[in-house]
């Protein structure tokens, strides 16, 4: 960090981490501007199906006057979350920071054990059918669940269940602070040298300035003396 740039000019980590996930964070989509687009209008049906469907549902209960108004804040929303799904899968675009980069790789992590938590935990749950069997203490028959994972399969994904969820307990508590914390440093690195190299490109065009201007004073100068040595020559005979 430049000695002449105090520490508090930079900004502090909860402030590089606090950032619009959407609006602050440039999308790894790389869009080309046309002047004849006009403005996109989102509709209700305009949403692929499992957005629309989350949308009317949220829709049931809304009375006639305010359902227009919900309708054009929920569709906002859905594309919004979109957004972000599609920087935290994908990644952010060429100008993000290091700390953007670092908050949506943590959230990738994450999300990815979570699927698999997810995925394990359904096929875990899954019944392929019903056994009658006698209840020990009435004697009445009832019906047992014949679970789909068995035997050591169920055992490795009950144990692999449980890892997940201590993996991400680690990466929520523990890495992910000192992550953030290291790209906050990093990124308020950048910053400076950026501000840095502004600065010099600042002082360059004003040493560049007064060089130009002693060479104009040098020019009209030479052309003084020049003109003083052409009057004190001796007229041709």
């Amino acid at each position: 960090m430049s000695e002449d740039t105090p520490a508090a000019d930079l900004p502090t980590n909860e402030q590089l981490i606090n950032f619009h996930p959407v609006y602050d964070a440039p999308s790894p989509a790389i869009r080309t501007a046309r002047a004849d687009l006009k403005p996109f209008e989102p509709t209700l049906g305009g949403l692929p199906p499992e957005m629309r469907a989350r949308v009317e549902a949220r829709l049931v209960d809304a009375s006639p006057a305010s359902r227009q108004q919900l309708e054009a804040r929920y569709i906002e929303e859905e594309l919004l979350n979109n957004a972000v799904n599609v920087r935290v899968m994908g990644g952010l675009g060429p100008d993000a920071t290091p700390v953007q980069r670092e908050v949506f790789e943590i959230a990738n992590e994450h999300r990815l054990m979570l699927d698999e938590h997810a995925r394990l935990t359904r096929e875990l749950e899954e019944v392929v059918r019903y056994d009658t069997r006698e209840n020990p203490e009435t004697g009445e028959p009832e019906p047992v669940p014949v679970y789909r994972v068995q035997g050591d399969r169920q055992t490795a994904y009950e144990g692999r269940v449980r890892e997940l969820e201590r993996l991400m307990r680690v990466l929520n508590e523990i890495d992910k602070p000192k992550r953030l914390a290291a790209a906050c440093d990093k990124t308020r690195a950048q910053m400076q040298q950026v501000r840095d190299q502004l600065a010099e490109r600042a002082e360059a065009k004003v040493v560049a300035e007064k060089m130009l201007r002693e060479q104009r004073v040098q020019h009209i100068a030479d052309g003084i003396v020049k003109s003083r040595r052409d009057s004190l020559m001796p007229a041709p005979k």
